[in-house]
């Protein structure tokens, strides 16, 4: 059964869209700075606030302000939303994912499991910073409105867990590396097998 060329251009654009979604908040996540306290540093346990000690004396009072990794925000907002062991492990693996397979995406290898992973981390994300963190408000749908920045955050976390699951399912398209390297081949004829 061969795909039609328009089913494996709409894949291509899905294909590249979720990987630069998920290629962008990687490198957000692993290059970017956010602004936290030492308070919120002690939170996720030892290692995060040794290294702050470690720093200049005026960093070490409760209310210092420090610059970390973007990633940081995001083990706070694990443990916030109750994951409290690992966060930064977890968080550090979730970004690298995102900045790996956001890539690896786009040119189309393992586009499945890229599909899969960016449906359970993105979907962990929504439930993290917008169910448990309350980044819009509650539960009302009016009161969203009032929050466009985190609605649109939450939308695009939606539409990327609905458009990982597509690929997953559908699969990465004719244009691709996945069918280039692991595509079906045509079967041998029969005639041509026996006389072989």
């Amino acid at each position: 059964m061969q795909c039609s060329s328009s089913g494996s251009v709409f894949r291509l654009l899905v294909r590249i869209a979720l990987g630069l979604y998920m290629f962008l908040l990687g490198w957000h996540l692993v290059f970017d700075t956010v602004t936290v306290t030492t308070e919120q540093l002690r939170v996720l346990g030892d290692d995060a606030a040794v290294a702050v000690v470690r720093m200049s004396d005026t960093a070490t009072t409760p209310d210092a302000v420090v610059q970390r990794k973007a990633v940081t925000g995001l083990a706070l907002d694990m443990h916030a939303a109750g994951i409290t062991w690992g966060t930064s492990g977890i968080a550090w693996s979730g970004a690298l994912v995102l900045l790996v397979g956001g890539a690896l995406m786009c040119v189309g290898l393992l586009t499945r499991l890229w599909g899969l992973l960016a449906m359970v981390i993105t979907g962990g994300l929504i439930w993290t910073q917008t169910c448990h963190g309350g980044a819009l408000g509650g539960a009302d749908p009016l009161a969203w409105a009032s929050n466009a920045l985190a609605f649109e955050r939450v939308f695009a976390q939606s539409m990327a867990v609905l458009l990982g699951l597509y690929l997953l399912v559908k699969g990465p398209g004719g244009v691709s590396l996945d069918h280039f390297l692991f595509g079906r081949r045509p079967a041998r004829d029969a005639t041509t097998a026996d006389e072989a």
